[in-house]
């Protein structure tokens, strides 16, 4: 100890040596080198034991809470406003897993959203073999999953849907289940028992635990103040003439004629709902004429009927719906030996991101007569290969009296890359608050920096009052 003591006495004299040091000074600093070194381990005790208490405290709460939960708070610290809750939603689902691997095939939970008259949840599937049309038969493209809750009730699924083309790997599949109420509880279970494009169901059922817990008013995006006055008809479309013309005696061509934006088409989807009856009260079945492919008139819509109508009467054609659609695609252009088309927006992606991660945009953009304000973009899925599944997130005053579609695509054409929309039934109502997506998916290399995106299409779906008389 003392060879010690005299080696550091040596390097303190050397180091104050134009200062030489007296007994009495290197008293003192002994003196504060003992007092350091009893409260160091001291110190260093304290700290692993303070330490140990967090670790404790944090799995108990995470025990107690549940992992899907914590993580779920985690993440929103670490995400601003992740997953934009809309004001129709009464439930947040959080899933404690969201992906299982059954032999070759993965199954990916991209979305689940709890709202006033349905739940809806979105399962990525890969790994099937490539399809390929007509190998499997009718029975084949039919998925089974159920809710399973707490004590034991099963809650079967209203639909699924589904798209796949030949030599595809992978699909969505969209399911819908009756609305969640409080008799569900706050954990349940989804159960995929069988999957539509596989030839045998699966051998061992898919389980997801679920957490459910009231969502939070404040967790909500703000309310959406309704673009027009009144519900249902567009304030800027309305029919403006119909005829009628015979076409032998087995049909019969009608021909509406709309007011409406210019660069906007008729959708003649709806017209299956569409009605015609003579003054006797008598029902002509009818149906769209799509015949037309090339330089079709955008304002008019041909129906024909199965039956060639009578002559002199006065008939009544009512149109519950009507749809418009716009496409915007511009000039393509080449660049670098890549094909583009004219960004209508661009989203600065950041240089890392991970699924699950919300990238806020919080912009407003006008395409007349409609505007939109886009919250951000969802990142749903990252592959192995780097393909990224991601959906744009809207909402949009219009919504309030349309049903509102708006699908935006990245503007580079590159193999692998893809976008696409929902459609519409005509059974759903429109809602000021809904949630508009516009899903697409391309190379993780290529989604970093400033990307920009065109519009692909813009759908608008109306319940209509209209009713137009006509003579024949």
């Amino acid at each position: 100890m003392e060879d010690k003591e005299q080696g550091l006495e040596k390097h303190l004299n050397s180091f104050f040596e134009n200062q030489p040091l007296n007994d009495e000074k290197i008293d003192q600093i002994w003196k504060k080198v003992e007092l350091k070194t009893q409260k160091s381990p001291q110190k260093r005790s304290w700290g692993w034991k303070f330490a140990a208490m967090v670790i404790v405290a944090m799995l108990i709460v995470v025990l107690a809470v549940g992992p899907g939960k914590v993580w779920a708070q985690v993440r929103a610290w670490l995400i601003p406003n992740y997953r934009p809750i809309s004001q129709l939603e009464n439930y947040e689902v959080l899933p404690e897993k969201t992906q299982e691997v059954h032999e070759d095939l993965t199954l990916s939970l991209l979305s689940v959203q709890s709202l006033e008259d349905e739940l809806r949840i979105s399962i990525l599937v890969q790994g099937i073999s490539p399809y390929e049309p007509g190998e499997l038969d009718e029975q084949s493209f039919i998925g089974e999953a159920y809710l399973l809750l707490k004590n034991g009730e099963q809650i079967k699924s209203l639909s699924g849907g589904y798209g796949i083309g030949a030599g595809m790997t992978e699909y969505v599949y969209d399911l819908s289940f009756p609305p969640l109420s409080e008799e569900a509880g706050s954990e349940l279970s989804l159960v995929v028992t069988d999957l539509p494009y596989m030839a045998e169901p699966l051998k061992e059922a898919w389980v997801m635990p679920l957490t459910v817990e009231p969502v939070r008013s404040e967790d909500q995006v703000p309310q959406v103040t309704p673009g027009a006055e009144s519900y249902g008809n567009p304030a800027f479309a309305a029919p403006i003439s119909v005829s009628a013309k015979s076409k032998g005696i087995r049909n019969t061509s009608i021909l509406v004629q709309f007011d409406m934006p210019e660069d906007y088409e008729a959708h003649p989807s709806l017209a299956q709902w569409w009605s015609l009856q003579d003054e006797d009260g008598n029902f002509y079945p009818m149906k769209a004429d799509f015949s037309c492919s090339i330089d079709c008139p955008m304002h008019e819509i041909t129906m024909i009927t199965e039956t060639g109508l009578p002559r002199g009467k006065t008939y009544t054609l009512t149109m519950p719906r009507f749809g418009m659609t716009k496409s915007d695609y511009g000039d393509f252009y080449e660049e670098d030996g890549i094909t583009y088309v004219p960004a209508f927006l661009t989203i600065d992606f950041p240089e890392s991101y991970q699924a699950g991660d919300f990238i806020k945009i919080d912009q407003w953009y006008d395409i007349p007569p409609i505007s939109f304000h886009l919250l951000g973009v969802e990142i749903l899925h990252i592959d192995d290969e780097g393909l990224v599944r991601f959906r744009l997130v809207m909402q949009s005053p219009e919504s309030a009296n349309a049903i509102v579609q708006i699908n935006l695509c990245v503007n580079q054409f590159i193999y692998g890359g893809s976008c696409g929309g929902g459609g519409f039934s005509g059974e759903k109502r429109p809602q000021a608050d809904e949630l508009i997506y516009s899903e697409g998916s391309f190379a993780r290399e290529l989604l970093t920096g400033e990307i920009g995106f065109f519009i692909h299409q813009i759908d608008l779906y109306y319940f209509t009052d209209w009713v137009m008389n006509f003579d024949l």
